[in-house]
């Protein structure tokens, strides 16, 4: 996986070294918090509705026997859920879907909804990751793709942010970091 990333960010790198300078405008910065603030918003909303949110307990408890036995692995585990993931999910989801693939695609159809359309369907493959990683499975309740509805403020953050993928990193770090510092 980390090969991966590492050979992602090289190709990607004349990107990257463009997309620093949006880092120095404030309204970046305050693009950031709100989407943080969104975020936290629709998951109170969320767990006030009480839905159910998708989980697969057993691989998680497996998983993480394995971590608390071995050190090592915890901190390659943090690293990899605060660091690695959300940059290659950005990089995917983000992007490709957003940026290239759904446009691609959504201007044969209509020139002025591609945008639009690129916004939604970048999240609803989001969220359909999540929830199969997750749980293993779709099956047939649709409601579970409501867990991470958040999902689709990241890829708002991207079209504001004139498809520069660093904030949306940002935002996607802190999320994973303050989720793992909140369940441990």
């Amino acid at each position: 996986m980390m090969g991966y990333v590492i050979s992602v960010v090289y190709l990607l790198r004349n990107y990257f070294s463009s997309s620093w300078p949006i880092l120095r405008r404030w309204q970046t910065w305050l693009s950031i918090i709100v989407t943080i603030l969104a975020s936290f918003g629709y998951m109170i909303l969320y767990q006030l509705l009480r839905l159910p949110y998708p989980t697969n307990q057993a691989n998680e408890n497996h998983m993480m026997s394995q971590v608390v036995h071995f050190p090592v692995l915890n901190v390659l585990y943090l690293l990899t859920v605060i660091l690695v993931v959300p940059v290659a999910e950005e990089l995917v989801f983000q992007y490709y879907f957003q940026r290239i693939f759904f446009p691609t695609l959504l201007r044969r159809f209509n020139q002025r909804y591609a945008q639009l359309g690129a916004i939604v369907g970048a999240s609803l493959l989001f969220m359909l990751w999540h929830v199969v990683g997750e749980t293993g499975h779709l099956g047939t309740d649709f409601s579970q793709l409501f867990a991470y509805g958040d999902l689709l403020f990241y890829a708002i953050l991207f079209a504001f942010s004139k498809q520069n993928i660093l904030p949306v990193c940002i935002v996607h770090i802190l999320w994973n970091l303050m989720g793992t510092l909140l369940a441990n």
